[in-house]
């Protein structure tokens, strides 16, 4: 893949606006920036559930779904989760335990 287009709308942004200082794009600062990724020749787009990407879905020549087993999916969040709240993995966003 020579031309490599990153996109996403959670970038860390040093503005010291929230607790780990990053912020979201706004919708006029990542709106070209998708578009330029589309644009190019080469590009993987993920985390193709948001609205947001639809586009992207729509124009991709090929689409992989993966899917993995339930069990492996519960594993992952609950590993990462205890990785989070122990702080040997860092973390975006708030940790919150819904009961």
């Amino acid at each position: 893949m020579k031309n490599r287009a990153f996109f996403t709308d959670f970038v860390p942004v040093l503005t010291g606006s929230g607790k780990s200082g990053n912020r979201r794009r706004t919708e006029e600062e990542w709106k070209p920036i998708f578009e330029a990724a589309l644009n190019s020749s080469d590009w993987i787009l993920e985390d193709t559930g948001r609205l947001i990407f639809s586009e992207g879905l729509k124009r991709a020549e090929k689409i992989a779904l993966l899917e993995l087993p339930p069990l492996v999916i519960r594993f992952r969040l609950v590993r990462r989760y205890l990785r989070q709240k122990l702080g040997l993995e860092s973390c975006a966003y708030p940790l919150r335990h819904h009961q």
